[in-house]
């Protein structure tokens, strides 16, 4: 009797060192998490709709979370919608056996959307009459942004951001026959401080081209 119960035990062992490995190297895949993700999304506006596929899920034991991973979901409010690469959300390991809010970081990677589809999208999520003319006045281009989302431990309603880009062959129309062309830069937001590199735009004749620009909102 011994013996068969020490085979079992060794046998269990064996299997949650597999499951571990698995976990913590390939990761599987499942639907189970998508509603959480989907909620924590529509709780900052109730407007928004994410459509995510299948998910991967790694187990990450250094610190204590787990990584959930889906690749090209799409996100939109209204008609309008945004194209993602990926979204990665990592979830505190002991809050989700607590059943509280588990989510550390939300990272949104977007494909290379067009800039009108983007401020459409903008201004349905948060209409401001300023932006939306100036929003009007941009003609063409597009963006690629990469979004870090951090949830504050404290007060999981406060968020750190930082956001990474790409802007190409942008055009923002003024009263003709002026208008700014070939606008390109790559920028970097992180809470009140943005930074442009390498931005290049040619404008009445000019190309004008400046290596870096940081901005800080007061």
């Amino acid at each position: 009797m011994r013996k068969y119960f020490l085979i079992a035990s060794s046998s269990l062992t064996v299997l949650i060192c597999l499951i571990l490995i698995q976990l913590s190297f390939v990761g599987i895949k499942t639907n189970q998490f998508n509603n959480l993700i989907i909620e924590k999304v529509k709780s900052h506006n109730p407007n928004l709709n994410l459509d995510i596929k299948e998910i991967n899920i790694k187990l990450k034991l250094s610190e204590q979370s787990i990584i959930v991973k889906t690749d090209e979901a799409k996100i939109s409010i209204d008609d309008n919608l945004l194209e993602l690469k990926e979204i990665i959300a990592q979830l505190d390991l002991v809050k989700i056996f607590k059943g509280e809010n588990s989510i550390r970081n939300i990272i949104l990677e977007t494909n290379e959307n067009p800039i009108s589809n983007i401020t459409k999208f903008v201004n349905s999520y948060r209409f401001s009459m300023p932006r939306f003319i100036i929003f009007n006045q941009i003609e063409d281009g597009s963006l690629k942004a990469r979004a870090n989302i951090y949830f504050k431990k404290d007060n999981k309603d406060k968020i750190l951001y930082e956001i990474n880009g790409i802007v190409n062959n942008a055009k923002i129309n003024f009263p003709k026959p002026k208008s700014i062309k070939n606008i390109n830069f790559k920028f970097n937001i992180k809470n009140n401080k943005y930074v442009f590199d390498n931005t290049s735009f040619y404008y009445d004749g000019i190309n004008f081209e400046s290596e870096k620009i940081n901005i800080n909102k007061v």
